[in-house]
């Protein structure tokens, strides 16, 4: 082989060789804690949000721009539903929680320049501990990704000073993380803030240039959901400041708050058992954590690794603060900042400020170790050293270790649900499954509290419960269609037609899943509409036998006062004949709505969907108004104009006189201009990358 050949694959080794052992220190760390849960089932998780674990996975209404409208995570969705339906084992839905820890092995052994010892350390402080803990056993798999992705990107942003091609990547890997979870617009966005002041404090020219590249880019690859978030700004102000006290950090109960926070505790939700409940001296782990984080630290002061060891500690104190939220030392600045920015009130829950805090701990703890083995005679005592502080984080969360401990295992949907399915079939209607709570806890998840699993599971578009029920909160996916059918089972007792009130939404079947407060649904065995098509012992299937439509043309217009009049109404007559004005939607006495009803017809009409975001209806008369049984939004619009509310609930797109049926999303063509405009933005910098990357090899005489 010649000279330079063999030069140029010296250099590759070199390159490749830190990665792959990265690569395999992450994966064994992964397979440690997740091992037993890769087997035949499903893991079930508290709160896995619009992560598509069920069978029949769907993207998200937000990939198109509907409610709530943060588009942010809409590539991230297709991929992942697009992986799921392709791979159907239950197991490959845990991929992106195995992944977590080759990607913060990765980034570390970039970030420590292939110091295997050094990237093991971090590596291991960094993903054992508690907050990923809990924040796994949440089931928050997008902020959990986004996490790992914080050591890689740390990593370009210390190297973009020496190459435009990392401060490129460096952006474009803020951006991913912020796709993942938007948290990291402000977790991430610190993260690159800090090192531009560091740059800027240092007169480090090249630094602040490379910071630049790489802020513009991250800006150039967000773009996507940028350009659509201008209506994000009136949600976000719906979220009250006195929700902070709802998603507030806990404290110890013997040591207070920061000594919790500052050990990577305080989730604010709890429901499973605590590592340092069953370790008594738990103090005295983290006290010794804390030391070999500090010699690391002091070895960094001492070292060229200066500006990023201060960086580091500025960062930790800042996550330390954020995280206790407006209960810190910094509260009345985070109170401040949630009132007069409606974009920070994403980090209603402050603990999320943590990552920083992390971050900072295991890139000390990797330092510290590695500075104690260079001071620990003989290979022996190297060794023996190195592995009894390695350990240190492992017993501190022992309990995350082999399917956590055991508290989480493989789950199986039952038999029943499968039969239903069957039964249902495939079609575009609708099923509303009760009971009505976004959480259950169930007894084929060793009775953990989950993520109602109907939303995902069955063929068909499946309504399940949005509410958090929690004081003071309210879910932003939640829509006028959610608080009416709360308010329809509520009445539901005092109805004989619930099969009517739901005909509007489209609801074909009602499922009742025989857990939690199921009883209180026994009504809907008396509803007159309603046929009971099966019966297991755990689950009931009724079948709703007045007519349901995607879109329909009533032929008459009802005006009530509220939707108790409503409820009365639909005792007489078909709710689908009408467009129904409620003038005030919400709860309401049930009572009749006398004299005011004439008779009414309906056209139900069969829409070719190209799209979620179009409608083809074909020629209509003119001056028709056309029901859709989607949640109202009125960004829907027809040849008369933008749609307005039908019974407050769902959406009306008048026809004008050209009869013209196509009923459109409007706000869709500013999502896919984002999409568009984000794709050719990231297709650029990385053509630019990759140009960079062939003219240094073409200078340094590589092949």
């Amino acid at each position: 082989m010649p000279a330079d050949e063999t030069a140029a694959a010296g250099r590759s080794r070199m390159a490749i060789g830190p990665v792959v052992v990265a690569a395999c220190i992450g994966l064994l760390l992964g397979l440690a804690v997740l091992g037993p849960l890769l087997r035949p089932g499903v893991v079930l998780l508290l709160d896995y949000g619009d992560y598509p674990v069920g069978p029949n996975p769907r993207l998200p209404g937000s990939v198109w721009g509907f409610t709530p409208g943060l588009t942010s995570r809409g590539p991230v969705n297709a991929a992942v539903v697009a992986a799921f339906q392709a791979m159907p084992w239950g197991a490959f839905r845990l991929a992106p929680f195995v992944a977590a820890p080759v990607v913060i092995a990765v980034g570390f052994g970039v970030l420590f320049r292939g110091s295997h010892l050094r990237t093991a350390g971090a590596s291991m402080l960094y993903f054992v501990n508690p907050w990923v803990y809990e924040r796994m056993l949440a089931g928050q798999v997008y902020l959990v990704l986004g996490y790992a992705l914080l050591p890689l990107l740390l990593a370009l942003l210390v190297r973009s000073r020496e190459s435009l091609a990392a401060a490129v990547l460096a952006g474009m890997l803020l951006a991913a993380a912020v796709g993942l979870s938007p948290h990291y617009v402000f977790i991430g966005g610190l993260v690159l803030l800090g090192c531009l002041v560091s740059a800027v404090l240092r007169r480090d020219t090249r630094g602040i240039v490379g910071l630049l590249v790489a802020s513009v880019a991250g800006v150039a690859c967000s773009v996507y959901w940028l350009l659509p978030a201008r209506q994000l700004v009136p949600r976000l102000q719906e979220l009250a400041p006195a929700q902070l006290a709802s998603f507030r950090a806990m404290p110890d109960p013997h040591l207070g708050l920061l000594p919790n926070l500052a050990g990577l505790y305080g989730f604010w939700r709890q429901g499973w058992p605590l590592p340092k409940d069953s370790l008594p001296g738990w103090p005295l782990f983290l006290a010794t954590m804390l030391l070999v984080i500090g010699i690391g630290f002091g070895v960094g002061l001492r070292s060229t690794s200066r500006p990023l060891a201060f960086l580091l500690l500025v960062l930790a104190g800042l996550g330390l603060c954020l995280a206790a939220g407006d209960a810190g030392p910094t509260g009345a600045a985070f109170s401040w900042a949630f009132d007069q920015f409606p974009v920070f009130r994403i980090m209603r829950e402050p603990q999320k400020f943590l990552a920083l805090v992390a971050l900072s701990y295991a890139w000390g703890f990797g330092m510290g170790i590695d500075a104690i083995a260079a001071r620990t005679n003989g290979t022996a005592g190297r060794v023996l050293v190195v592995a009894l502080l390695l350990v240190v984080p492992g017993v501190y969360t022992f309990r995350m270790f082999w399917g956590f401990n055991g508290y989480v295992k493989p789950s199986h949907y039952p038999a029943s649900w499968a039969e239903a399915d069957r039964i249902m079939g495939s079609g575009r209607e609708r099923v509303l499954a009760l009971p009505w709570h976004q959480y259950l806890p169930l007894a084929w998840t060793q009775g953990r509290v989950v993520a109602n699993p109907m939303a995902s599971y069955f063929s068909r578009d499946t309504i399940v419960g949005d509410d958090a029920e929690l004081a003071r909160v309210e879910s932003q996916a939640r829509t006028a269609r959610s608080r009416y059918l709360e308010f329809l089972l509520e009445v539901g007792p005092a109805t004989r037609s619930f099969g009517n009130l739901v005909g509007p939404l489209d609801v074909r079947y009602v499922l009742v899943y025989k857990t939690l407060d199921w009883q209180r649904y026994d009504w809907l065995w008396r509803q007159s509409d309603l046929r009971l098509v099966r019966e297991w012992p755990d689950l009931a299937l009724f079948e709703n036998r007045t007519p349901t439509a995607r879109a329909y043309a009533p032929s008459a217009r009802l005006e009530v006062e509220d939707w108790g009049e409503l409820v009365g109404a639909a005792a007489r007559i078909p709710l689908l004949d009408y467009a129904i004005q409620v003038d005030r939607a919400g709860p309401g006495r049930v009572r009749g709505a006398e004299g005011r009803i004439t008779e009414g017809s309906s056209q139900r009409l069969a829409p070719s969907a190209a799209s979620p975001v179009r409608y083809d209806l074909g020629p209509l008369e003119a001056g028709t108004d056309v029901v859709l049984s989607e949640p109202f939004d009125a960004n829907w619009r027809g040849s008369a104009g933008s749609a307005v509310d039908n019974m407050g609930v769902t959406t009306l797109v008048p026809v004008g006189a050209t009869g013209d049926g196509v009923l459109h999303y409007e706000r869709w063509q500013v999502v896919r201009a984002g999409y568009m405009a984000g794709a050719a933005g990231a297709g650029l910098l990385l053509a630019f990358v990759l140009a960079i990357s062939l003219l240094r090899r073409n200078r340094s005489g590589d092949p």
